[in-house]
């Protein structure tokens, strides 16, 4: 099993740190070369089942755990990027 890249007790990486990851995670399972930060995943061909695998990838690397339903309203890189900070903001808030 990959490490997870910023467990959710880490310290939290940048904004632009976590859409330039999501749009790779994205990029690679949408088997194009590149994605840019405000592109619709619906648009560039993701399905449920494409979804189901960025989700995973998200889990392992950044420790926030997302639905697909949550793909519907994050729909491109810096939009999930920013639910993933926001996710991530709480679990610290929690373990404070």
């Amino acid at each position: 099993m990959p490490v997870t890249l910023y467990p959710a007790h880490s310290a939290v990486p940048s904004i632009g740190q976590v859409t330039l990851e999501v749009a790779s995670i994205w990029a690679k399972a949408l088997n194009i070369d590149d994605v840019g930060p405000d592109e619709d995943f619906f648009d560039l061909g993701g399905h449920s089942m494409i979804a189901a695998g960025i989700l995973g990838d998200v889990a392992q690397r950044f420790g926030c755990a997302l639905a697909l339903p949550d793909m519907i309203d994050a729909n491109t890189p810096s939009l999930m990027a920013r639910l993933i900070m926001e996710r991530r903001s709480g679990a610290f808030e929690r373990a404070a």
